[in-house]
């Protein structure tokens, strides 16, 4: 009778040899098949199939085993479909990336400004500008440029597959953070229709994106996918039978950008540009870094529905509020004086009505909720501040013009600046170069720059109690000058004083300084006393006043640059008060 081993194969060798010898082992142990020399004979050929062909599974098996998991996977396109539901984009190639600082400009840098960069061996890269920067007394500080070839205005109109709501790129050089998409509304029938960008969207679902224009990312092997929302919840939908798409994007070298610190503007935006260099280009990579996406892919995937950034909070609280701009979110290290540990969101809202805080109490309750530990949420009411702008201008010369023809054009310039008015804005921005650009499209004979524009801030205030103002942007207060912050007003001793802002070109701008307080004589002359009443920061925009007045004071102060921006708790109020011709 035929006699089969007892001894079952040893499992777990997956090596060629130890298979092999588990096979020939277990032959050895029966007596159907014997008499065989199993380490010469031919039987050895077909061990060694049976050993080829369980070797080549098992590491089959085995490599299908770990692409299943993100720890393990080693493959790019296994790590694009495992990241994919969990919202997180595998980067193409990555641009290198370096900042400079450049001066002499005369106009502001647009986004997509083009520079040169030479490395160690001469070779010349170009270098581009992905956002535009505010050139702000001639200098813009902290440009950061992204090496690579740019493609802009591509028509990819023709790409666009309407019933999926995408369109395919088929190129793995691009470096997606440099991506413009833009959308002409019936561009298809009207070439005149402006082009809108549209924003890349983090989130499907998220509240901040039904009915806007966003789009998303989706990466394939050989390239990735845009694509728009199907319905009005994940944004909105494009139809190419009416509607052009255009993108913009750099094709980057990758690693071989790195290095270089020698750069030059190939765009002209100042006869006399110079080039400072603040970090030399680092970062550019050929594939993405896997070992990092596993790290960072769940970590971002479980930030999601929580209140981590501003921007969290922002979609959390929205469905509270008819508008976007009816509230805002801000850190308490924003603040001052800072208050760190806090988030603060801001609405017209008032504790004391019932309704106001029973709203007030449910956002606290689903920030309290989401909010990362250590981070509290607090409600602040809104603070009202009014902001003037007053405005010059004049003709070039040799113009031939009426009375009427220039008070017509000053009457279409008032309306213009009236297009920029609010009654109450939260992080409200204007920008005096916007302003002239518009102007000076409309009306090339006139003469205006940002030093025609004066936007100062004036407030009356009464009572006795501390006055802090914290206006978040440069004051436009010369070093030693006499500068009258407040009008005349009678301290706790009935003596009539104002309070003159007063600095020395050696003092740092973030540090404060007291102001110094002038007594009136009977005379009708000041003197200065030694009381201290006040101090203020020049760079922060920040007035303290402090308590001990008997009448009310008003604080008067103009902003540096033409510029002014808020982020904070500040719901400003802006008018263009006067328009004049010089």
């Amino acid at each position: 009778m035929a006699s089969y081993p007892k001894q079952t194969p040893t499992l777990g060798n997956i090596n060629f040899n130890d298979i092999k010898k588990s096979i020939t082992d277990y032959l050895k142990q029966q007596d159907v098949i014997k008499d065989f020399n199993f380490e010469g004979s031919v039987v050895q050929t077909l061990i060694n199939v049976l050993a080829y062909n369980t070797y080549y599974y098992a590491f089959y098996s085995n490599m299908v085993a770990n692409e299943v998991y993100l720890d393990s996977a080693q493959r790019l396109d296994s790590i694009i479909s495992l990241t994919k539901p969990l919202g997180y984009f595998v980067p193409l190639r990555t641009s290198a990336r370096a900042v400079v600082n450049v001066s002499g400009l005369t106009q502001n840098i647009p986004q997509y400004a083009e520079f040169r960069g030479l490395n160690g061996d001469g070779v010349a890269f170009n270098f581009y500008t992905i956002k535009s920067y505010e050139q702000i007394d001639s200098d813009a500080l902290g440009v950061e440029i992204y090496e690579g070839i740019l493609t802009e205005q591509l028509d990819v109109t023709n790409l666009f597959d309407n019933e999926n709501q995408r369109f395919f790129v088929n190129d793995q050089t691009v470096d997606t953070n440099s991506l413009k998409v833009e959308i002409q509304r019936g561009g298809i029938s009207d070439s005149e229709q402006p082009f809108d960008t549209w924003i890349l969207a983090d989130n499907f679902g998220s509240t901040t994106v039904a009915n806007q224009n966003v789009y998303y990312l989706e990466r394939a092997n050989n390239g990735f996918y845009v694509l728009f929302g199907k319905t009005n919840s994940l944004g909105n939908s494009v139809d190419t039978s009416t509607d052009k798409i255009r993108i913009s994007y750099i094709s980057t070298n990758g690693s071989r950008g790195n290095d270089i610190f020698n750069f030059s503007l190939v765009d002209n935006l100042g006869s006399n540009v110079n080039i400072g260099l603040v970090q030399k280009s680092s970062d550019g990579a050929d594939t993405p870094n896997l070992d990092l996406i596993k790290f960072a892919a769940p970590k971002l995937f479980g930030a999601q529905n929580r209140a981590v950034t501003k921007e969290d909070i922002k979609g959390l609280i929205a469905p509270f509020f008819a508008n976007p701009g009816d509230f805002n979110v801000f850190g308490g290290e924003e603040l001052f004086p800072q208050r760190f540990g806090r988030v603060f969101f801001t609405a017209d809202l008032d504790p004391n009505n019932q309704e106001d805080a029973g709203k007030i109490q449910n956002i606290f309750n689903i920030l309290s909720e989401k909010c990362v530990v250590t981070v509290l949420p607090e409600f602040t009411t809104p603070k009202a501040i009014s902001i003037s702008n007053d405005v010059e201008f004049s003709f070039v010369a040799n113009r031939s013009s009426t009375n009427t023809q220039d008070e017509i054009i000053k009457s279409e310039i008032q309306d213009i600046l009236a297009q920029y008015d609010t009654n109450g804005e939260y992080n409200f921005t204007f920008n005096s170069s916007e302003v002239i650009e518009e102007i000076l499209a409309n009306y090339p004979e006139v003469l205006i720059e940002e030093s025609d524009f004066r936007l100062y801030y004036e407030e009356s205030f009464s009572g006795t109690d501390k006055i802090t103002i914290n206006l978040e942007n440069e004051l436009d207060i010369p070093a030693f000058t006499q500068y009258e912050l407040t009008n005349e007003f009678k301290n706790s001793l009935n003596e009539t004083i104002k309070l003159i802002a007063y600095y020395t070109s050696g003092q740092n701008k973030f540090d404060f300084f007291n102001l110094k307080t002038y007594k009136k004589l009977s005379n009708g002359t000041f003197t200065e006393i030694s009381t201290t009443m006040g101090r203020m920061n020049l760079k922060k925009g920040i007035i303290e006043i402090y308590a001990g007045r008997l009448t009310p004071v008003t604080v008067a102060v103009n902003f540096k640059n033409s510029y002014f921006s808020t982020k904070t708790n500040n719901r400003v109020a802006f008018k263009t008060k006067s328009v004049e011709i010089k």
